[in-house]
């Protein structure tokens, strides 16, 4: 594996020396089969693309990451199109010189339920889609986009803290590692359930989806073993349960905006195209 740690790739010393002390088995087998580079390169242009492929092109990978798109994307900007297809266009090439898998860091936006910042191309592009969230201190990986597979896809996991030694000061160096988590003790869906109005939209939704929900036969944006439905039936549905309120219409429908937006921030419900699903039944 080759990690391009172009994004904090100072501390990544210390990440490596928290594998050793917690788990040498995993370090030893890493030692041999990982390649680091801590240095920030531009894919928005060809030089750096070609200067990566000629130092290593007599060298075999299976995964090649690039941490992060945004300190990798140079002078470009992640929402034009000509740039992010450049980018896209060397990131393919990466991944045919080396008959690889490429998986890219990248952040999400300021609204979680958009996905990923940036050019709509770069989904257009890949694979797989793997969002990770925090919830406390857990945190869950799920597959939101699989080309091939079927999607939806969740493992959990938390960080240990790990004391490397002290500085000059006598303050302590730290680190962390990984730590495999069992998915069901852990389910943020279990673990609360939404009150109030929320409670409703909810409720609306599993009306909305008894009522017209349908599947959707694309896997690679939709869950295959569940009915979607459209928001606006959604939104029909949570109005028709409010009949009677004192608020005026256009209030509701803003209250409705955010409870969509919290419940797909908890793990409720999944969206894609204006097409929304229940997550669990």
């Amino acid at each position: 594996m080759l990690y391009l740690a172009s994004e904090g790739g100072k501390g990544f010393a210390k990440r490596i020396a928290a594998i050793k002390l917690e788990n040498n088995i995993l370090y030893e087998n890493m030692a041999d089969n990982l390649q680091l580079l801590p240095v920030q390169v531009d894919f928005h242009g060809v030089d750096d693309v070609n200067a990566v492929i000629s130092l290593i092109q007599e060298q075999d990978f299976s995964l090649i990451v690039v941490d992060t798109l945004a300190m990798t994307m140079g002078a470009g900007s992640e929402n034009d199109g000509a740039d992010m297809g450049q980018y896209i266009k060397n990131i393919m090439l990466l991944k045919s010189i080396f008959n690889c898998h490429v998986m890219i860091i990248h952040h999400s936006g300021k609204d979680r339920g958009k996905g990923a910042r940036g050019h709509s191309s770069l989904r257009a592009a890949m694979d797989t889609e793997i969002e990770v969230k925090a919830d406390g201190l857990m945190r869950f990986a799920t597959a939101h986009k699989q080309r091939d597979l079927e999607n939806g896809k969740k493992v959990a996991f938390s960080l240990m803290g790990v004391q490397l030694g002290f500085d000059e000061d006598g303050d302590p160096i730290t680190s962390c590692v990984v730590k495999p988590e069992e998915l069901s003790s852990y389910s943020s869906h279990d673990k609360r359930r939404p009150k109030g109005d929320a409670q409703i939209a909810l409720q609306a939704l599993e009306d909305a989806l008894f009522k017209d929900g349908h599947k959707i036969y694309d896997a690679e944006n939709y869950p295959q073993n569940r009915n979607v439905v459209n928001v606006n039936r959604w939104q029909d549905s949570y109005m028709l349960m409010r009949v009677g309120s004192t608020a005026q219409e256009s209030s509701i429908k803003r209250g409705f905006r955010r409870h969509v937006k919290k419940l797909e921030e908890q793990d409720f419900i999944r969206s894609y195209d204006d097409n929304v699903w229940l997550v669990h039944d």
